[in-house]
């Protein structure tokens, strides 16, 4: 007959738990956690399927405030009120699957009722949760044992309820899960004792003599016996078998332990360093800040003085149309002038001589008319000196606008390149070598994401 293996317990609507498969290794398995975590929840829950008599579960030695008797602690361990709660345990028993389960139901405090039943003919690729949990909509919620036989219908299975307790220890004894039948009250109570020593962490001596008095039953015949200690010499070599490998296991453990110490503790010297190189780029960061901040009031004192260059140039520009109007009216007095000294001579020139003085007012009017016409280019001259002003003013705004612009463009760079130096840790980084910069942060992030990766797999 081929060796029963527990490989998972499943939980159901218990206290704390709304539906949880526990793996179960085929040589130690352990239960960590903080006081209230449900670790004794989950062994009462296996507790349970190995035995479920009622009349013998009582659990006042594993802290249950009140629970003095009877399955008050179980009462109280379990899940919503209004439906039931399940314990399974999937087991391996040669080429077969086996599921022995529980029902839990309660009845008036502190009285719960046990229904055994054994699921048969699934694969191993049909999920627990499949058959222990009941969808509706996006929802799951705990089914009824009906439920639970048409779940295992679709997946080919079959179940079977026993009505007593007797019935399910002989199915379990039958297919090969347990040593004996359980059919008397005797080895119900040496199964009971035993389980408990092992589940409160009982002495060893006391576990070896309640294995030995449930397993090594007195008999008449001396053959049989026999026959029974060598198969218990049997069972117990393979067990040494089975503690040496989990020996060896535990020190594998313990060196991918000590590993991942090593590794970790590396990791935080990594980091603290990193801490202090950061520091001391802020510190010169904050240097580079400064001077961004001075060179900033330089442009800024710049930018002041080209604006009182433009007060200048107004000033200038108001002062030349002043000298314009003046020019333009000592031109028309000078004109003025000439004209009347010109009638004075040519009066005076009649007197002495008609025709000379005539002749000669002839040549102070040719005189008069080629002085005009230069007086008219000079206006011309100014007029166009006046409107070269007035674009030069134009062109000189747009250079400050502009000028302001690239000021600004200037401040926003700088304090760009400051942050990429920063963050990159190369004080001397030219604009030109951004983008290559960025594709060596770029791959540094992943590469530093590959050793975090490796570190937690190696801390698993």
């Amino acid at each position: 007959m081929s060796r029963a293996r527990i490989t998972a317990l499943a939980l159901v609507n218990w206290k704390g738990v709304f539906y949880e498969r526990y793996l179960l290794d085929r040589h130690v398995t352990a239960l960590e956690g903080a006081n209230g975590a449900g670790k004794t929840t989950v062994m009462i829950a296996a507790y349970v399927v190995l035995l479920p008599d009622m009349s013998r579960l009582r659990f006042t030695n594993l802290g249950e405030s009140g629970a003095t008797g009877g399955d008050r602690g179980i009462w109280g361990r379990l899940g919503e009120p209004a439906r039931p709660s399940y314990s399974a345990l999937d087991l391996e028993v040669g080429r077969d699957r086996v599921i022995a389960a529980v029902r839990l139901t309660r009845a008036s405090e502190p009285t719960v009722e046990p229904t055994a039943f054994v699921i048969t003919g699934l694969g191993a690729d049909v999920p627990l949760s499949d058959l222990l949990l009941a969808r509706v909509g996006d929802s799951d919620h705990v089914p009824d044992l009906d439920e639970i036989k048409a779940s295992v219908a679709r997946h080919g299975g079959a179940v079977e309820v026993f009505r007593s307790t007797r019935d399910y220890f002989a199915a379990l004894f039958e297919r090969g899960i347990t040593p004996l039948r359980l059919a008397s009250d005797e080895d119900r109570n040496k199964l009971n004792e035993m389980l408990r020593t092992s589940m409160t962490g009982g002495i060893s001596r006391a576990l070896t003599s309640e294995l030995r008095q449930f397993l090594l039953k007195e008999e008449t015949g001396l053959a049989d016996t026999l026959a029974r200690m060598r198969a218990n010499l049997e069972a117990c070599r393979r067990t040494r078998v089975e503690v040496a490998e989990a020996r060896v296991l535990e020190r594998e453990i313990s060196g991918i332990y000590e590993a991942g110490l090593g590794m970790f503790t590396a990791a935080l010297h990594a980091c603290r360093e990193a801490a202090a190189e950061a520091q001391g780029r802020v510190a010169a960061a904050r240097h580079d800040v400064e001077d961004a901040e001075r060179h900033h009031q330089a442009m800024v004192a710049a930018v002041a003085a080209l604006a009182t260059r433009g007060a200048a140039h107004d000033e200038q520009l108001a002062r030349a149309r002043v000298e314009l109007e003046r020019a333009v009216a000592e031109r028309d007095r000078w004109t003025a002038a000439q004209a009347a000294q010109a009638r004075l001579a040519t009066v005076d020139a009649e007197l002495v001589q008609l025709d000379r003085e005539q002749a000669r007012a002839r040549e102070a009017q040719d005189a008069a008319v080629a002085e005009r016409a230069a007086r008219r280019v000079h206006r011309e001259r100014a007029s166009e000196a006046a409107d070269a002003t007035a674009r030069g003013l134009a062109h000189l705004q747009d250079g400050l606008d502009e000028l302001h612009r690239r000021a600004h463009a200037h401040r926003h760079l700088h304090r760009r390149l400051g942050e990429a130096r920063t963050l990159l840790d190369r004080p001397g980084l030219e604009p030109a070598e951004a983008a290559v910069a960025l594709a060596e942060v770029t791959a540094r992030r992943d590469q530093v994401e590959r050793e975090r990766a490796a570190i937690e797999r190696g801390a698993r």
